[in-house]
């Protein structure tokens, strides 16, 4: 017997200790939000999370609760829920859209954001949530908060994320909307830079978009010329070089694309559109190896449709017969 209870001991124990943490949710929503706040202070997220709750869902009209369901969110995340978290966020900026705690919310989206790309979040036993998440947190705060002062840096976090996982088309959308909607941002000058080496990996295979590539020359282009007209050449220099190689390999491929062309239509008996492609190369890429192929083919193309030379006599025996007289 005396055996018995020394093993059940431990477990009445561990009973005692949480009826003892239990918190008891019942009361005016006024005291279980001061309750909440107390908790939160003191760094009990569990427990604060539950009174924050219990305004929610028992004192839904009550005024506390606009003040409870930004805490609840905000309890979630620094307890690193992240779904949780976010559900809760999104649910306050349903139900207050023009609340007072806007911009903390905001701000906490952003940090959950951050949270999600960094992986410090709880996840399922052994799994870390999927950072991709991240993504859908930072949109849903452009959406809600587009004037909030980190929206910007929520795109383009977001975007240099994608760049990371390789991600190019993803990584460009942002990048796009960065410079569309905060065309006078802090990021212009680094998002049209990464804009533009989006866009080339995106076309790095044989099967390439002409104009998608176009638009990438004219992103690095745009990027060099803004980076010199504002005297950043020194601070930006690594991107700067990197800017004016990715204009010459841009350039080579276009080149290279109207060459093909030009042979392509002089192999089914078109001279005059492969001249046409040949002399277009010459004018847009002058400096590229393959304006100097089109060079070539433009002088054994208009060797060859020259007229040749009658054979000699050719001429006398070709003048017609004099009539009779």
């Amino acid at each position: 017997m005396a055996r018995f209870f020394s093993r059940i001991l431990p477990l009445w124990l561990c009973v005692g200790v949480v009826a003892c943490q239990t918190v008891f949710t019942n009361g005016p929503p006024d005291e279980l939000l001061a309750a909440g706040e107390n908790a939160l202070q003191a760094k009990d997220y569990k427990q604060a999370a539950k009174y924050f709750s219990a305004v929610k869902q028992k004192h839904s009209e009550s005024i506390e609760d606009e003040k409870a369901s930004f805490l609840f969110a905000e309890t979630k995340r620094l307890q690193r829920y992240g779904s949780s978290s976010f559900k809760a966020y999104k649910d306050f900026a349903k139900r207050y859209p023009n609340s007072r705690y806007s911009v903390a919310a905001a701000e906490g989206e952003y940090k959950l954001g951050v949270a999600y790309f960094e992986k410090t979040l709880w996840g399922f036993l052994f799994f870390k949530p999927d950072p991709v998440a991240g993504a859908r947190v930072m949109e849903h705060l452009q959406v809600n908060y587009r004037n909030f002062s980190l929206a910007d840096d929520a795109l383009m976090m977001t975007g240099d994320f994608f760049m990371e996982r390789k991600s190019w088309e993803s990584a460009r959308t942002y990048f796009k909307q960065l410079l569309a909607e905060y065309p006078r941002s802090k990021y212009v000058l680094r998002a049209r830079y990464q804009f533009s080496r989006a866009v080339w990996r995106m076309n790095e295979g044989p099967d390439y978009d002409e104009k998608l590539l176009l638009d990438a020359r004219r992103g690095f282009l745009d990027f060099a010329a803004a980076v010199r007209s504002e005297g950043k050449t020194e601070e930006l220099a690594e991107q700067l070089k990197s800017a004016d190689e990715h204009v010459v390999k841009v350039n080579e491929r276009l080149a290279k694309k109207q060459y093909r062309i030009g042979r392509f239509y002089e192999r089914t008996k078109s001279p005059a559109s492969a001249q046409h492609y040949y002399r277009y190369c010459l004018t847009e890429y002058p400096d590229t190896a393959a304006a100097k192929d089109c060079a070539k083919r433009l002088t054994a193309l208009q060797k060859k449709l020259q007229p040749k030379p009658l054979p000699k006599g050719a001429e006398a025996s070709e003048k017609p017969e004099a009539g009779p007289a």
